[in-house]
């Protein structure tokens, strides 16, 4: 997995396969980490918008 920065407000994160990338969105939705207003998964890839820093 490698994570990147995506703007001021958002996270990348970069997996090998859609199965990981399942596991991840799945366990970032259940946990409900505070911050996060948004969990977008795709191919290889999650994206974590969270609220910016005022």
């Amino acid at each position: 997995m490698r994570i990147l920065p995506f703007g001021d407000a958002a996270l990348l994160a970069e997996f090998d396969s859609l199965a990981e990338v399942r596991a991840t969105a799945g366990a970032l939705r259940a946990t409900a980490p505070p911050g996060v207003i948004d969990i977008v998964p795709a191919a290889r890839t999650v994206l974590v918008r969270v609220r910016p820093p005022s």
